[in-house]
């Protein structure tokens, strides 16, 4: 259990520190805390004292952008060039901290496809998408080199990689060789594999493939986001902690084999328990881990 980690966001939980943390676990993902100070006197005190490591779900300090995310692919070359300076802020501020890294949601705007069903699917803002028909493909192929060579350029600057999770992604995204040919070039920025989110993906989108997205592009990944959901629990805010009597037929993800195809190929991947813990026991929650490492142990077999 290493590499495993936990999440807070909006500020330290001593409590959820104390149940769901486990001695050895590589550490906590945090963000959107309320300021330096409470940065430097709640996480980074206790990450010493405790010795464990943290990184960043951008941003670190709350901020009242329309967006969540920075708009990296933004047809408007202001707002990227807005979004790129904010991220090179922010990542600078979290390597000054002693961050391990820092991540954001991709692609931003999303491109979605003429058959997505935005009822199960959550944006801050109608800025957040765009319908991958009206995206010119010669811009894009342009866009995400530029956004690569920037981020490549901060991750090399700060010290720490640059990590993309995945939010909604178009199926002519994942089918050309381009994204997959930029891994390879700049290995400084690297994937979260965002499990709950490829599922629902799949679930909202005929067109994509989650399973196939997460086998094509296991080997780019640091880490990744462990929860699961179906199209309707996720309209009750979804984030369920994964478990064996999860059932494919019964709208969740098939956990045991996007793992399997996961570790399989990056046995080594950090893996963050982003789910509401509180909905289980102590016992349960020791059970979702061992579970968890079972599977990864198995495939190191």
């Amino acid at each position: 259990m290493h590499n495993f980690m936990i999440g807070m966001w909006n500020g330290f939980d001593q409590d959820k520190y104390a149940r769901d943390f486990r001695p050895g676990f590589f550490g906590i993902e945090v963000g959107s805390f309320p300021d330096i100070r409470y940065v430097e006197s709640t996480l980074i005190r206790k990450s010493i004292d405790d010795n464990f490591n943290w990184g960043c779900h951008y941003p670190l300090i709350k901020n009242n952008n329309p967006t969540r995310d920075p708009l990296f692919l933004s047809l408007c070359r202001e707002i990227k060039a807005k979004a790129f300076n904010d991220f090179r802020k922010e990542a600078e501020l979290v390597a000054s901290l002693g961050g391990k890294y820092i991540l954001t949601h991709f692609p931003k705007p999303v491109l979605v496809s003429d058959t997505f069903d935005f009822t199960y699917w959550r944006f801050a803002n109608d800025m957040e998408w765009v319908y991958a028909k009206d995206y010119p493909h010669d811009e894009l192929t342009k866009n995400m080199r530029t956004m690569f060579v920037e981020l490549d350029r901060i991750s090399k600057n700060c010290g720490i990689p640059v990590v993309l999770e995945n939010d909604a992604i178009a199926q002519y995204l994942c089918n050309d060789s381009f994204f997959s040919e930029l891994l390879a070039e700049y290995g400084n920025v690297k994937l979260c594999l965002d499990v709950g989110r490829l599922h629902l993906n799949q679930c909202v989108d005929e067109s994509f493939n989650g399973l196939a997205f997460a086998k094509k592009y296991a080997m780019y990944a640091y880490i990744i986001h462990l929860w699961n959901t179906s199209p309707l629990a996720n309209l009750k805010g979804g984030h369920l902690p994964v478990s064996v009597e999860q059932r494919p037929e019964d709208g969740y993800a098939d956990i045991k084999e996007y793992l399997h195809v996961i570790f399989s190929c990056n046995p080594d991947v950090k893996v963050l328990f982003e789910h509401n813990s509180h909905v289980l026991s102590d016992g349960e929650l020791q059970q979702c881990y061992e579970w968890v490492d079972s599977i990864r142990m198995g495939c190191n077999e």
